[in-house]
């Protein structure tokens, strides 16, 4: 096997074990509000976001991490420490261990993230890329497929037996170990040497908002299913499912969306994401739920891989940690501080923290990002000609 086929199958395993952060504790946050409903609406959809807290801080060690160990030792740690802290909720029961375990598992999340986009760049040539990219998110897609699909199911039998999906983390684990490429340690000097530039900036700021964004959809789609249909976890994990089909649809074809449409493709996304927050506040019934999952799905692949790729080309490759690490940083605090921003708006703009009113926030912020986008590619396309 050819060091090009043990990095694409690297990536979609790494980014596979990814998929459970997409799919968090979205099945049973329904159930979740019904069992801690004396703790407060935020304070259960922070369940859903808290592990950005640690994402940011794993995210933030990976380049110091790369100075240290080869990436086949950094993604190992961070797949066993994605797994224990997965099954611990389902041994132990209460609000302060769940949230705990999902504050600090965000740490493994943090580091495997922009690991992917580290081993593409250290195997594979600028040019030849964005497939990688592409793969990265359709392991997201297809572990979040599994995750919310399974998830769903399973705490149909008991909300704890949902945990039992973190077994996808310790199988991308034995993968990982047999087949990832050798790639030792990067020189201290080269990374410190490493310099970001005003593209790279453009597109963190884009990764603050991108997040808390996306994720209304995440953080309130258990608690409108449950306000508004009688389905049950399994039909909320149908819903989240659909919701990583479509992610996974998108990074399969990522490399033929780059070439019809170039950069500005992240731009379109955005604007069919506003699209479906749209449908799911005036279209009735469950018609309007999928649609939005849908759109949604489509528009966080998109971003990911197009905001990874566009970073990811912009840098050396010795930057890569640094500039891959930070955008995860940012985003993250966009994720981490979705149910506060969201909620304290709804609330002080709308009048009450509602799924439906933060939907409706979502809905005019992705809006008003696809302009930002729309002009700031337009800007950089007519600076590179």
């Amino acid at each position: 096997m050819n060091n090009k086929m043990k990095t694409r199958i690297t990536v979609l395993l790494i980014a596979f074990s990814l998929g459970l952060n997409v799919t968090g504790v979205a099945p049973i946050l329904g159930v979740l509000k019904a069992e801690y409903a004396h703790y407060g609406t935020t304070m259960v959809q922070l369940l859903q976001s808290i592990t950005y807290f640690t994402i940011i801080i794993g995210a933030l060690l990976l380049g110091w991490l790369t100075t240290k160990l080869s990436k086949k030792q950094i993604a190992l740690f961070a797949l066993l420490w994605v797994g224990i802290l997965g099954f611990i909720p389902m041994f132990i029961d209460g609000f302060e261990v769940i949230f705990i375990c999902r504050l600090l598992i965000g740490l493994g999340f943090g580091i495997l993230n922009p690991l992917s986009a580290v081993i593409i760049t250290a195997m594979i040539e600028p040019q030849e890329r964005a497939p990688y990219m592409g793969m990265h998110v359709v392991g997201m897609g297809s572990g979040a497929i599994v995750g919310n699909l399974l998830g769903g199911f399973l705490a149909d039998i008991g909300y704890d037996w949902f945990y039992l999906i973190y077994i996808i983390a310790f199988l991308c684990l034995i993968g990982v170990w047999i087949i990832i490429p050798h790639m030792p340690a990067v020189p201290k000097e080269k990374v410190k040497s490493a310099k970001l530039n005003g593209t790279v900036y453009f597109f963190l700021g884009v990764s603050l908002f991108q997040l808390l964004l996306l994720d209304a959809f995440s953080i309130n789609v258990g608690i409108y299913m449950a306000e508004k249909f009688a389905g049950g976890t399994s039909l909320t994990g149908l819903v989240t499912m659909v919701n990583a089909v479509f992610g996974l649809l998108t990074g399969v074809f990522f490399a033929k969306l780059m070439k019809k449409f170039g950069t500005k493709v992240v731009a379109y996304a955005v604007f069919l994401c506003a699209a479906g927050y749209l449908a799911i506040l005036v279209i009735p019934g469950i018609v309007g739920v999928f649609i939005c999952s849908i759109t949604g799905g489509i528009c966080r692949s998109a971003m990911g891989a197009g905001i990874g790729l566009m970073i990811a080309n912009a840098v050396a490759k010795e930057g890569t940690a640094k500039a891959s690490g930070l955008n995860t940083v940012i985003s993250g605090i966009g994720g981490l501080l979705a149910p506060t921003i969201l909620g304290g708006v709804s609330e002080g703009v709308l009048g009450a923290n509602t799924a439906s009113n933060q939907l409706t926030l979502a809905c005019v912020g992705m809006l008003l990002m696809g302009i930002v986008l729309i002009v700031g590619l337009t800007k950089m396309q007519k600076k590179n000609k």
